[in-house]
């Protein structure tokens, strides 16, 4: 499954986007995976995993220029991952 949770200014919505991934050959016998998406569904507010939420608390609470923060998040051990619209 493929989960992205949009952070807006006091609240998330989570877009859940189910997945199974079947996995096996194509026609030259090379390992193939063919993705089978499942209806997409979006949820305002859902409850998210304690340490999802925590971060995004602790995303909210910062407060500054957007480089220096990732600056600061990388030194104190986060990964971060952007990921494109």
């Amino acid at each position: 499954m493929a989960v992205v949770v949009a952070s807006l200014s006091g609240g998330h919505t989570l877009h859940w986007h189910p997945v199974v991934l079947d996995v096996g050959a194509d026609e030259h016998g090379l390992p193939a995976v063919c993705p089978q998406w499942g209806v997409p569904a979006s949820i305002d507010g859902a409850m998210l995993p304690p340490v999802i939420a925590a971060a995004l608390t602790t995303w909210r609470a910062c407060r500054g220029e957007p480089r220096a923060v990732f600056t600061q998040m990388l030194a104190e051990g986060y990964t971060i991952q952007a990921a494109r619209r």
